[in-house]
């Protein structure tokens, strides 16, 4: 996050940490890869066009609220 305006998956843009949790039982990926599924039909299909001129598809994006977040993490990691 430190270097967030220099990289694609943020969006070139700086990034401020508005909610953080607690990981017990799951591996980082693993947790990603199940909130995804869970958040899936709230995906964003974004592209974006860097410093230099180049567009990028930006993936990790979805358009939801943050409790609706609370609920997918606790839908997705029990």
């Amino acid at each position: 996050m430190a270097r967030a305006k220099t990289q694609s998956a943020f969006l070139f843009s700086p990034v401020e940490v508005v909610e953080t949790y607690e990981l017990i039982g799951h591996s980082a990926k693993e947790a990603e890869k199940l909130i995804h599924r869970a958040l899936r039909s709230y995906h964003a299909a974004l592209r974006v066009t860097g410093p230099d001129g180049r567009s990028f598809s930006a993936t990790e994006w979805f358009k939801v609220s943050p409790e609706l977040v609370e609920a997918a993490i606790r839908f997705a990691l029990g």
